[in-house]
C-alpha cells in the first residue's frame, strides 16, 4: 500500500513545476507505483477530487467547518484560523501552521517524534468516505470528528493537501487533460482510446484501472454501462468498513 505523504510529496513537486509535460511525466509514475486498488483514487485525488464526477456522494465540507476540525485539531481559535487564511491565502498552509502552533497540546506533528507508520491512501480515502456518508443530527459532529483524525494523524506535509483535498481545491493545476495523458504513458494506451472512454463513463479512475489491467484492450471495452456496473465496488472506490 501507498503512503499518504507519498502522494503529497508528489502533489508538492507538481506544484514546482512550470510546464505540462513534465506534469504528466510526474503523474503517469504516480499512476504506475500505486496498486490496482488505490488507482482510481490517486487518479481522482491528483485532480482535487475525491469521488467521480458521476458520484452521488459529496464531501460537504465547506470552510467553516474546516476551520472548526482544525481548531478541534490544534488548540487554536476559530478566529485566529481565520486571520491565518488571510494572510496565506491558502487552506493548506493555514493548517499547516494551526496544528503547528498546538497550544492545546493535542497530539498533532509531534507525534511524529517517533518513527511510526504513516497514513496510507486508502485510510484517507475510507474517511472522507465516511465524511461524506454523514447524515442526520449529528453529520457535522462525525464529519468534524474523521477531519479532526486525519490532521492529528497528519504530518505536516500532509496536512497541506489534506486540508486542500477536504474542500476539493488542491491547486497544482493538474486538470483532465494532463491525467488524460498520464494514464495514456503510464500504461502504454492510446490517448484518443483514454479520451473516448472518459466521455463515455466520466470517471477518469475507472478508465486508468481498465488502462492498468489490459491497456487499449480494455479501455475500448468501457462504455456507461460499465461505469454503472461498477459504481459501489471496489473497481471505483474503496468498500469502506465500519467505524
Amino acid at each position: 500500500m501507498t503512503s499518504f505523504e507519498y502522494f503529497a510529496k508528489t502533489c508538492a513537486s507538481i506544484e514546482q513545476i512550470p510546464g505540462s509535460l513534465e506534469m504528466t511525466d510526474v503523474i503517469a509514475k504516480l499512476l504506475k507505483e500505486v496498486t490496482i486498488e488505490e488507482l482510481p483514487v490517486v487518479t481522482h485525488f491528483v485532480m482535487g477530487s475525491v469521488f467521480p464526477a458521476w458520484s452521488d456522494r459529496q464531501m460537504g465540507v465547506g470552510n467553516r467547518l474546516l476551520y472548526t476540525a482544525l481548531s478541534k485539531s490544534s488548540g487554536v481559535s476559530e478566529e485566529e484560523i481565520e486571520n491565518i487564511i488571510r494572510k496565506t491565502g491558502d487552506i493548506g498552509e493555514t493548517a499547516v501552521q494551526a496544528l503547528s502552533s498546538n497550544p492545546a497540546g493535542q497530539s498533532t506533528f509531534s507525534a511524529f517524534t517517533e518513527e511510526k507508520p504513516g497514513m496510507e491512501i486508502k485510510e484517507v480515502y475510507e474517511r472522507f468516505t465516511h465524511i461524506a456518508d454523514a447524515t442526520g443530527k449529528r453529520s457535522q459532529s462525525t464529519k468534524i470528528k474523521n477531519l479532526q483524525y486525519l490532521f492529528n494523524s497528519a504530518t505536516p506535509i500532509e496536512a497541506r493537501y489534506l486540508a486542500r483535498l477536504a474542500i476539493e481545491q488542491l491547486r497544482i493545476g493538474v486538470g483532465e487533460g494532463i491525467v488524460r495523458d498520464a494514464i495514456s504513458k503510464a500504461f502504454d494506451t492510446d490517448v484518443a482510446a483514454v479520451e473516448r472512454a472518459f466521455m463515455l463513463t466520466n470517471d477518469l479512475g475507472l478508465v486508468a484501472v481498465a488502462a492498468c489491467n489490459g491497456g487499449n484492450e480494455e479501455v475500448q471495452k468501457l462504455d456507461i454501462q460499465a461505469c454503472q456496473n461498477d459504481a459501489g465496488t471496489g473497481n471505483t472506490q474503496y468498500p469502506v468498513s465500519p467505524e
